[in-house]
Order: C-alpha cells, then sequence, then structure tokens
C-alpha cells in the first residue's frame, strides 16, 4: 500500500472518529437536557403543592 494510501486511510479514521465522538456528544447533550427537563416538571409540581 503507498503512503499516500495510508493518509488517505488514516484521515478517513480520524473523521469517522471525530463523527461518532460528536454523535455521542449529542445524545449526551439530549439525555442532559431531557432530565433537566424533568426535573423542572417536578419541581414545579412541588411548589404548586406547596402553594396550597
Amino acid at each position: 500500500m503507498s503512503l499516500e494510501s495510508e493518509v488517505l486511510l488514516y484521515e478517513l479514521d480520524q473523521l469517522e472518529r471525530k463523527e461518532i465522538e460528536s454523535e455521542e456528544n449529542r445524545k449526551k447533550e439530549e439525555k442532559q437536557k431531557k432530565e433537566e427537563e424533568e426535573m423542572k416538571k417536578k419541581n414545579d409540581v412541588i411548589m404548586k403543592e406547596e402553594e396550597r
């Protein structure tokens, strides 16, 4: 395999790794956002109950 081919394969691998990492980060952010929304809903319910 030529050096140029190896370099291109390496660059492709790096791009794939970055893409996977970006997707994992996006999923983590979505999960965190969902958890924050659930906590806010729970807090809102608690606040309404305390007002009574």
